[in-house]
């Protein structure tokens, strides 16, 4: 993946809504499958350049509250880091309204 941290951030975004849109869509699904447009996590799967800590946390949080700005809204979400520091880097973030997967990617 070419581009900025924003731009890879974003490419990733755009493709992960994208595949639960058309699972959404699905014919063979018959509607029964739908996602939260308002819940993600994004982690890093490589704890040595990434472990989880407040280090990694302080360099990559903004990168990511910048994508949840973008989709969300400024301040319209909450975020926090989950995991024990032997596990990967997660952050974990949650819009504070109801959305669907059509309407986030309306903003991507």
């Amino acid at each position: 993946m070419e581009g900025t941290p924003q731009e890879r951030l974003m490419q990733a975004a755009k493709a992960a809504f994208n595949a639960c849109r058309l699972l959404e869509e699905d014919p063979l699904l018959s509607g029964r499958l739908s996602f939260d447009g308002g819940m993600l996590q994004v982690s890093i799967n490589d704890r040595a350049i990434a472990p989880n800590d407040a280090s990694t946390d302080q360099a990559l949080r903004p990168l990511v509250e910048w994508l949840l700005e973008s989709i969300w809204g400024s301040g319209e979400y909450v975020i926090e880091r989950v995991g024990e520091p032997r596990e990967l880097y997660r952050l974990s973030a949650r819009a504070s309204r109801t959305i669907s997967v059509a309407d986030v990617l309306s903003h991507l």
